[in-house]
């Protein structure tokens, strides 16, 4: 990302990424689009603007607050071409740390379940485990504003079933989420392995205080 500086009033802004379209796993096939845009921009600001400060602003010392977040995962998945898509969702806790305005990290549990088990593979017989997985997740929240945040996640099963095409040992997961004036939080996060989609998690939950 690059700015040029016109006028007092305009520039000229150039940036340059990646963008993937995907379907979260849940209509197969899913190839997925990859693309790598070059976007250019003439920006006018319109009116007045503020002068920067001289002096910095005066921002009060941050303590350390701690959390515990609560969440429920919802969403579908489509193993096979031509299959009906099946619900996969779970639950989620973990304890955050909040050293900053802007971030949060910390630890927790992932808890999954895979509906559908013995439609897809019929004529076996499967147990509860062989429907569920568990992991431990390291997670890290970016605050965008008060309530807007992006939930950042990297997580290692401590047991899994490529049978639910859990095909990694780990996952990653980011996305966005609003979190209300009660505790309540909502948001829809991409849940993946080594970049290749599980399932899109809408999510609800809740935040409490640790201190």
């Amino acid at each position: 990302n690059s700015t040029l500086k016109i006028t007092d009033k305009m520039d000229l802004q150039t940036s340059f990424g990646l963008k993937h379209f995907s379907n979260g796993a849940t209509k197969r096939p899913n190839s997925g689009i990859n693309l790598f845009p070059l976007n250019i921009a003439l920006n006018y600001k319109f009116g007045d603007h503020a002068l920067i400060p001289s002096e910095p602003i005066d921002i009060p010392k941050k303590g350390l607050d701690t959390y515990w977040n609560f969440a429920l995962y919802t969403g579908l998945k489509n193993y096979e071409v031509g299959d009906p898509a099946y619900f996969r969702g779970g639950l989620g806790f973990n304890y955050l740390l909040e050293p900053s305005y802007k971030y949060r990290l910390g630890l927790g549990l992932d808890f999954f379940w895979a509906q559908g088990i013995n439609l897809r593979n019929p004529g076996e017989s499967f147990n509860f485990m062989d429907q569920t997985s568990l992991a431990l997740v390291g997670s890290w929240e970016w605050q965008l504003t008060e309530r807007i945040y992006v939930p950042i996640g990297l997580g290692a099963y401590l047991y899994r079933n490529e049978l639910n095409q859990e095909i990694t040992w780990f996952y990653e997961r980011i996305g966005v989420r609003y979190r209300f004036s009660n505790h309540l939080f909502t948001g829809m996060q991409i849940k993946a392995h080594k970049a290749k989609a599980d399932f899109f998690e809408f999510t609800v939950g809740y935040t409490l205080q640790g201190n």
